[in-house]
C-alpha cells in the first residue's frame, strides 16, 4: 500500500502565501474595471493538479481580465455544490468541480473538490486537492486537516496526531466526532488521543456546538464601534466565503435556487458583539452574474452555547443601482438608514462603468439595540423617519 508523508503540510500553508493573496483575496464590487491585460487559456486537466502550475497561473493572472473566467467558474462551482452538498451526488459532482477549476482555479474549490474524493474514498484524488487548497490558502482549514488526519488514520502511516492538532489550531472543534469518527479507531486506542481530548475538549463542547464554534472561527472580531460606509455596502472579500457545511447557522444557504445563471455566495464580515449568552454576527449574501449584484449584509444572533439562531435583520445592502442601505453600531444601538443613490446620468442611458455618482440623499432611519437576550429590538421613535 503506498504511503504518504504529510509532515510537510504542517508548515507549507505560512509559506510564500504573500504572493498568492492578492489574487485570491481581493474586494470584488458590483462596479468593478476590467484590466487592460487579456485573461489567461484555461488550466489544463494535465496541469489541475499540479500545484507549482496552478500557483504560477494564479499568479500570472494578477492584473488581467479575469471578471468573465472566474463568474464562469463560479457558475459551475454552484452547480456542482448543488449536486455534491444539496442532492447527494457525489460522483456526478466531480466534472463539474473540475470545470469551474479549469476555467479559473480557487483554494475552495480545490477543498470542496477533495472533500467530494474523500466522501468516495478515493484519498489519493482527495489528498491532492487538499494539498492545493492549502497552498493557495484556503480558509478554514479544521476540516481538512480533519479529514486527512482520518486518511492517516486508515493507512496507519503515523502521523495522524499531527494533523489533528493541525485541525484543532485551525478551528475544529467537533468532540463528537473525534469520539466516534471510525478512521480513529486505532489512534484512539493510543496514548495521543487522550491528551489530545483533554487539551482539546475540556469545556465538553460537542456536536453542534462544536460545529458553530468552528463556523465562528471563519468571522473577525469587528470594532466596538462599526460602521459599513456608502463604498462598502457592495464589495465582499472571496477570501473570507462560507463554506455550505454551515447551512446550520444560514438559512438562506438552503433556500437559495441553484440555477444556471443566479445563485448566491455567502461571505464572513465579522462578530459584531459577543457575550454569554449570544454572539451577534454579519455577513453577507451575494447575488451572483447580475450587472449591478444586490449585496445583503445580514447581522445575526446566536445562542452562544447551542448556535441556535435568535434573531436576524438586514444591516446594509448594496439593494440595487438606486438604492443602498448603510449601517453602523454605537455603543448598543444599531442605526440602518436607506440612501437613495443619485448618479450624474440617467443608469438607463449611461452604463455603471461610465456613470458617477453624485450623491446619497438619506431616505428612511431605523434603529435597534440588542436586548440581554440576543433579540433584536426595533426602536419605534426612530423608525422610518
Amino acid at each position: 500500500m503506498k504511503k504518504y508523508t504529510f509532515t510537510f503540510l504542517l508548515v507549507l500553508a505560512p509559506i510564500s502565501l504573500f504572493l498568492i493573496e492578492s489574487c485570491t483575496d481581493s474586494k470584488a464590487s458590483g462596479n468593478s474595471v476590467a484590466a487592460k491585460l487579456p485573461a489567461l487559456p484555461p488550466l489544463s486537466q494535465e496541469n489541475l493538479f499540479k500545484e507549482d502550475r496552478v500557483y504560477d497561473f494564479l499568479f500570472d493572472s494578477k492584473g488581467r481580465a479575469t471578471d468573465s473566467l472566474e463568474a464562469k467558474s463560479k457558475s459551475e462551482f454552484l452547480k456542482a455544490i448543488d449536486l455534491f452538498r444539496n442532492k447527494k451526488q457525489t460522483q456526478e459532482s466531480i466534472p463539474v468541480f473540475i470545470s469551474s477549476l479549469q476555467l479559473f482555479p480557487t483554494p475552495k474549490t480545490y477543498n470542496e473538490l477533495g472533500d467530494a474524493y474523500y466522501t468516495l474514498r478515493n484519498f489519493d484524488k482527495a489528498l491532492e486537492c487538499y494539498k492545493i487548497a492549502i497552498r493557495l490558502n484556503y480558509q478554514p482549514l479544521g476540516e481538512t486537516y480533519f479529514h486527512m488526519a482520518c486518511m492517516e488514520g486508515i493507512k496507519e502511516d503515523g502521523n495522524t496526531a499531527g494533523l489533528l492538532n493541525m485541525a484543532f489550531r485551525n478551528g475544529f472543534n467537533d468532540s463528537l466526532r473525534f469520539v466516534t469518527e471510525p478512521a480513529l479507531i486505532k489512534f484512539r486506542s493510543t496514548s495521543f488521543y487522550g491528551s489530545l481530548f483533554e487539551k482539546h475538549f475540556a469545556n465538553n463542547q460537542s456536536g453542534r456546538n462544536g460545529h458553530f464554534q468552528t463556523f465562528l472561527f471563519a468571522f473577525p472580531k469587528l470594532a466596538e464601534n462599526f460602521k459599513l460606509e456608502e463604498s462598502e455596502v457592495g464589495t465582499y472579500e472571496y477570501s473570507k466565503e462560507l463554506s455550505y457545511e454551515y447551512s446550520d447557522f444560514i438559512e438562506e444557504m438552503e433556500n437559495v435556487s441553484f440555477g444556471r445563471d443566479v445563485s448566491n455566495i455567502f461571505v464572513a464580515e465579522g462578530i459584531l458583539k459577543e457575550t454569554p449568552a449570544f454572539t451577534l454576527v454579519l455577513y453577507k449574501s451575494v447575488e451572483m452574474y447580475s450587472d449591478y449584484p444586490p449585496v445583503y449584509t445580514m447581522m445575526a444572533s446566536y445562542n452562544s452555547t447551542t448556535g441556535e439562531l435568535i434573531d436576524k435583520k438586514v444591516f446594509s445592502c448594496n439593494c440595487s443601482a438606486e438604492s443602498i442601505k448603510t449601517g453602523k453600531m454605537e455603543n448598543n444601538v444599531i442605526t440602518v438608514e436607506e440612501k437613495e443613490r443619485v448618479w450624474a446620468s440617467p443608469i438607463k442611458e449611461v452604463s455603471i462603468d461610465k456613470n458617477k455618482v453624485l450623491e446619497y440623499r438619506t431616505k428612511s432611519t431605523t434603529q435597534y439595540n440588542i436586548q440581554a437576550d440576543g433579540k433584536i429590538q426595533l426602536l419605534p421613535t426612530t423608525a422610518n423617519n
